[in-house]
């Protein structure tokens, strides 16, 4: 699902932060949460943290149970200051002036993508547990 919905591989931009698995009688409860990193360009990243707990009971009926899910996704951009260039004044208005001319468009871009990866990650999350509201 990492690859599909985020288009990363979940070997190299998928950090577990949390996993609990818990079983007692016939109710299991659960708790995960990762972080998740995907490149936009150079200087632009997506930062997602996804947060799952829940239970499932075994009853007459089958099995039920309870999924809540947090997704908080932000979009980071970090320019380097690695040499004395970069942390020159003069750098540093050329920098402003191309970020708000040129780089502030795709950074917008980027956020929609941001809200995108969020709800397809929702729905893709509700189909692969069949899931469906309470009823009553």
């Amino acid at each position: 699902m990492f690859w599909t919905v985020f288009g990363v591989r979940e070997t190299e931009r998928v950090q577990e932060k949390n996993y609990t698995w818990d079983k007692k009688g016939n109710r299991e409860t659960f708790s995960v949460a990762w972080y998740i990193n995907k490149d936009m360009d150079r200087l632009s990243y997506l930062l997602f943290n996804v947060k799952m707990k829940g239970f499932i009971e075994t009853t007459e009926n089958g099995k039920e149970g309870e999924l809540n899910v947090e997704i908080a996704g932000v979009m980071r951009t970090e320019y380097p200051q690695d040499n004395m260039w970069e942390r020159t004044i003069f750098y540093e208005m050329a920098r402003v002036f191309w970020h708000k001319v040129f780089y502030n468009d795709k950074r917008e871009k980027y956020m929609e993508i941001c809200r995108e990866i969020s709800t397809n990650f929702t729905k893709e999350l509700k189909s692969f547990f069949n899931l469906l509201p309470k009823s009553g």
